[in-house]
This record gives structure tokens, C-alpha cells and sequence, in this order.
């Protein structure tokens, strides 16, 4: 698998609207994650995105959203863990097929 053959998504390509964070009682990284999931089923059911795509970089989510990396990072975190993307080093986030196990 090569960086250059996988589709990049632009943080201006996601179309659901961004979550409040403000005037909430939930961690950040939780309500990130949560968005994230949601974006995620939203886009793929649309055709919008598909498996395998990469997501925007960790840096952009940051800046759009006005957390930090580290936040952006346990969101990460808890959506990888429910199944949603997984991460490759050198080449970035992916979307993930939930119903496939990969290695």
C-alpha cells in the first residue's frame, strides 16, 4: 500500500456540521469521537468517502476544531479502538471497514 495510490480527504470536504464543544460536560476527545464516527458513517453511506481513504491530518482537525494534537489524538484513539480507522505508519489515518479484521 503507497500514500500516493489513496484518496486524501480535505478537512473542507466533511460536510457534517462540527460539534459544540463549548457548553458540554463530556471530554472533548469523547464528542471528537463521537462526530468522527458519525462523519465517518454519514460519508460512506452517502458515497461521499469510501475504505481506505485517509482522513485529513490530525494537525488540521486541531486547528479547525481549536484543540490541541493531543486531543485530536484521544479521539483518534477512542475511534480506532471502536473499529473505525487505523493508522499506518509513514503513510497516515485510514478508514477502516469495521467488518473486516485487517493486519
Amino acid at each position: 500500500m503507497l500514500k500516493k495510490d489513496l484518496k486524501q480527504i480535505n478537512i473542507n470536504d466533511i460536510t457534517v456540521n462540527f460539534p459544540d464543544l463549548k457548553n458540554s460536560t463530556e471530554p472533548k476527545a469523547v464528542i471528537i469521537a463521537n462526530w468522527i464516527m458519525n462523519w465517518i458513517d454519514t460519508d460512506l453511506q452517502s458515497g461521499k468517502i469510501d475504505y481506505q481513504n485517509l482522513l485529513p491530518s490530525k494537525a488540521d482537525f486541531a486547528f479547525t476544531l481549536s484543540v490541541s494534537i493531543g486531543t485530536i489524538q484521544n479521539a483518534f484513539r477512542i475511534v480506532e479502538d471502536a473499529g473505525y480507522i487505523e493508522s499506518k505508519q509513514c503513510i497516515g489515518t485510514l478508514i477502516k471497514d469495521k467488518n473486516i479484521n485487517s493486519t
